[in-house]
């Protein structure tokens, strides 16, 4: 069809986000569709569209990314069949999809099923999906769209919108660390193994109504903390793939190794190597050359012991990344974040602190001190495996990171601990810390929103830093002005 009209894929977006169709989904060969979690829209890392999504396609439940194209051919002319950052893919949604295929392929041969949208979404609603100009919005606009507008709203009105909304982004975290309490207890208790890339879960997970006691395994909590911190660790551009690199280390492996001689190394080793990220020793300078002849020979001991996923150097990000946000510091720092947590049993000490601690402030700050980790070793000269620095490098988690690790992580992961084991009391503690909280480093979209809104002087209150996050996130960059209730006001 040459005069086939563009289509906005933000449009695509709160399409997808809405999942509002006229008829049940399915795929271009005709097998069932059901979103059980639509997933995030991703705007950092240059990958797919969508994060973290859970469907159920055909009989099968997949946990994974999902790319929202205009066309089926897109997924050819964007490369993505060419970058190993779409491996995660497991739906491939398209407005039209002309040359009636059925699947896409990602670089590592995987097939992907299609669903076209153009047959479950009405007539009218496609025809205001035509653009008027040219294709899609740029995403890195510096403005939002009632700038200007959103003058006639009140202060309040924006500050009470944009702490609701914090508070709605905080319960998503939340939400995201129960489901993964959950999904690690069935599977402990079922004795399955963490899978490599996707998994299925019965009909009897998605039905069971868990209890208390579905939660006194120590290892899920362990599992569940390492997890998020490490993709907290991987900041914007390696956030997945930290993130995927923590699910494949199960927790009882990694005690296994801490149990041997010189545990932090043994760590250090089996992380590097099964992230891809270790070299040959070949022209290295000679304090890399003997550190990377440590890693293989250490990791000779272990690697036996290993049956999970490995990943390739292609995987991670280095490109316009500050050295200190490295995979390999960051990877280095994590490992030792994973022996003190199980080494000096850090999930008790951070529960007796909120429970003991009355005060906010001092109950952040000590837990923060948990979470700041100085460098040591070849890691006080390297941020990766070239040059030495001239300037020693001082910390692998210094305390902007840890402050950052202790909104998004430490308080969500305590809160639901704190609720599930109905200790009510101590879980309004851990909110109020979120509520009182300041931030002392920038963030470049709250910065944007408290200037666009007037609001500068909240920039680093965490409440509202993190409502401006959500509200740039769900509405700003969807054009969702129409629910936004400062946008309500704006433009009427």
């Amino acid at each position: 069809m040459a005069n086939q009209p563009t289509y906005f894929e933000q449009k695509l977006y709160k399409i997808w986000n809405e999942q509002n169709f006229n008829s049940p989904l399915e795929t271009s060969d005709e097998q069932k569709i059901e979103v059980i979690s639509k997933g995030e829209l991703d705007t950092d890392s240059g990958g797919p569209d969508i994060k973290n999504a859970k469907i159920r396609i055909g009989s099968l439940t997949f946990v994974g990314d999902v790319e929202i194209d205009s066309n089926y051919n897109d997924w050819i002319n964007h490369k993505h069949n060419l970058n190993s950052k779409y491996n995660r893919v497991i739906l491939h949604v398209t407005l039209f999809n002309n040359s009636n295929h059925n699947y896409v392929y990602t670089k590592d041969g995987r097939k992907i099923p299609t669903l076209s949208l153009s047959k479950f979404i009405d007539e009218d609603k496609l025809n205001l999906l035509k653009s008027k100009g040219n294709t899609q919005q740029n995403k890195s606009n510096k403005n939002i769209n009632c700038s200007g507008l959103n003058k006639e709203v009140s202060i309040e009105i924006k500050e009470k919108f944009i702490a609701e909304l914090s508070i709605k982004r905080f319960n998503k975290k939340c939400a995201r660390i129960y489901s993964r309490l959950k999904e690690l207890s069935y599977l402990r208790q079922n004795n399955m193994q963490e899978p490599k890339i996707t998994y299925e879960l019965s009909e009897a997970f998605y039905d069971k109504i868990f209890s208390i006691e579905d939660f006194k395994y120590k290892e899920i909590w362990q599992q569940t903390l390492y997890e998020f911190v490490f993709q907290a660790l991987g900041y914007s551009n390696n956030k997945d793939m930290m993130l995927k690199l923590a699910q494949s280390f199960n927790i009882d492996y990694i005690k296994k190794i801490i149990k041997l001689e010189n545990p932090i190394a043994k760590l250090e080793s089996a992380f590097f190597n099964i992230s891809g990220l270790s070299k040959e020793p070949a022209k290295q300078d000679d304090d890399v050359r003997k550190y990377l002849i440590e890693l293989a020979k250490n990791y000779d001991e272990i690697k036996d012991i290993y049956d999970g996923e490995f990943f390739k150097e292609s995987d991670w990000n280095f490109f316009k990344q500050r050295p200190t946000n490295f995979p390999t510091i960051r990877i280095a720092g994590g490992v030792r974040f994973i022996y003190d947590m199980i080494n000096k049993n850090l999930i008790s000490l951070l529960i007796q602190k909120a429970t003991e601690i009355n005060r906010p402030n001092i109950l952040l700050n000590s837990f923060k001190i948990y979470f700041i980790i100085q460098t040591s070793g070849f890691w006080k000269n390297h941020y990766n495996f070239g040059s030495r620095q001239n300037e020693p490098i001082k910390y692998f988690i210094g305390a902007y990171r840890a402050d950052e690790i202790i909104i998004n992580v430490v308080l969500p992961f305590l809160s639901i601990y704190f609720d599930l084991f109905n200790l009510p009391e101590i879980s309004k503690k851990i909110l109020k810390c979120y509520n009182l909280h300041e931030q002392n480093s920038d963030n470049k979209i709250s910065k944007l929103i408290s200037d666009e809104l007037g609001l500068k002087e909240h920039c680093h209150k965490t409440l509202y830093m993190q409502g401006m996050l959500e509200l740039y996130h769900s509405f700003c960059i969807k054009n969702n002005c129409t629910n936004c209730e400062i946008g309500k006001i704006a433009f009427k």
